[in-house]
């Protein structure tokens, strides 16, 4: 991804080095991205001026990549799972700003998996032919957050999250006309929540983010208030719910996706007493602990094997 809300693919397959080259999505032989974040316009007014400005969707954390089956047939679909959102650190002069305007979480599809295909005939992806196949967030089937503040904190949650599941109608799929190629989430932008840690792809199927909330300090200002954010676990392939609550310890709603931790940095897990659990460092400096109960949206599939003599 670029901070201009691009998202490129470089083909490295050959064995030259002066052979790469970045993909294209356009049939020609220029350079395209897979996809690029929308803008939008608004106006801004200071000292009774106003302003128009646009604002964009940068992408400066990595990407994911979950290989999810296909239901157009027996091979499956490679995603690109991202947030947008920037971070400019505190300077000497200005303190941290973050960027303007509503940010979002994507999933998109690599539609375009031919040449791998032709290379690696034995792993058949899913692919359409090359076309006129620009994604747009119109291409994209939307999933909406809905967020409960709790009365009395537990465990460092301050408030949940449940997302909507809507279902996808992939391009190329009988009756859908128009297709889809993914799924999007706007992230509210009334209190200008972005992406700036890098996303998790948890075992191949969750996709694991920690958003934030900025404060607003100023420099003119001698408080500091701490950001705040939300920990959310997504389904990777809808961006929808996953079989079951994913923090079902807080509560069981099917649809549970998030917790308000004002986490920082990106989640980390481990298993232990076959458990699995989610580590994060907090904007206050505390550690949080959770058991998460991811249970898949699709079958699991085996990941490394081992030879017994």
């Amino acid at each position: 991804g670029d901070l201009l809300g691009n998202v490129w693919r470089f083909d490295l397959t050959n064995a030259s080095p002066s052979s790469w080259k970045t993909s294209t999505y356009n049939n020609g032989s220029t350079p395209t991205p897979l996809f690029t974040t929308p803008t939008s316009t608004g106006t801004v007014t200071t000292n009774g001026v106003s302003t128009s400005v646009t604002y964009t969707q940068p992408i400066t954390t990595a990407v994911t990549v979950p290989i999810v089956p296909s239901s157009l047939g027996p091979y499956t679909r490679v995603l690109v799972d991202f947030g947008t959102g920037q971070r400019t650190v505190q300077n000497a002069t200005s303190a941290a700003t973050y960027q303007s305007g509503q940010q979002s979480l994507y999933g998109i599809w690599d539609w375009d998996m031919t040449n791998w295909n032709t290379l690696n005939p034995s792993t058949i992806l899913q692919t359409l032919s090359a076309s006129s196949n620009t994604i747009t967030t119109s291409k994209l089937q939307v999933q909406t957050l809905t967020s409960t503040t709790l009365s009395v904190p537990t465990n460092g949650v301050s408030g949940t999250r449940t997302v909507s599941n809507n279902t996808i109608c992939w391009n190329g799929t009988t009756g859908c006309n128009p297709g889809q190629f993914g799924w999007y989430i706007n992230l509210p932008s009334s209190t200008n929540e972005q992406v700036i840690y890098s996303p998790v792809l948890f075992q191949g199927a969750v996709f694991v983010v920690n958003t934030t909330v900025p404060s607003g300090n100023s420099l003119l200002n001698c408080q500091s208030n701490l950001d705040s954010g939300w920990s959310l676990a997504l389904a990777s392939d809808t961006g929808g719910v996953l079989q079951q609550s994913a923090f079902n310890q807080v509560s069981t709603t099917s649809s549970l996706v998030g917790l308000q931790l004002s986490a920082v940095g990106s989640p980390s897990f481990i298993n232990a007493y076959g458990r699995n659990f989610m580590i994060n460092n907090t904007s206050s400096g505390i550690g949080n602990v959770q058991n998460p109960s991811f249970l898949f949206p699709r079958l699991g599939q085996r990941v490394n094997w081992q030879q017994l003599r």
